[in-house]
């Protein structure tokens, strides 16, 4: 599998923003710079109704380079790649790669 080209990890929610926004941060340095990174930010003027489901969202994106790590991690020690879990491994694992067709569901080469 590829590797994940993204901000690398790992990622952090800012939840003392004020009026329910909400910051993902990665405290790994810029290049240019030895600030924060943002990678994410969900403002009280977004789509998401409430600062309830802004924070859940906020977290579980700041979990998502962890959670990619640990699906790689479970299907290399998965006995059967073809079962049922191997599969939803293997399927969130294009996902997170950008190998997943969200049109037709299947992965894409």
């Amino acid at each position: 599998m590829s590797e994940f080209k993204g901000t690398p990890g790992p990622w952090r929610v800012d939840e003392t923003v004020a009026l329910g926004a909400y910051g993902v941060w990665t405290d790994v340095a810029d290049r240019l710079e030895e600030n924060p990174i943002q990678v994410c930010r969900f403002n009280v003027r977004d789509t998401i109704p409430t600062q309830e489901e802004r924070g859940a969202n906020a977290r579980l994106i700041a979990a998502a380079p962890d959670l990619l790590a640990a699906c790689q991690r479970a299907l290399g020690t998965c006995y059967n790649k073809n079962s049922e879990d191997g599969q939803m491994l293997s399927s969130a694992i294009a996902k997170a790669l950008g190998h997943f067709s969200p049109q037709s569901s299947r992965i894409t080469p």
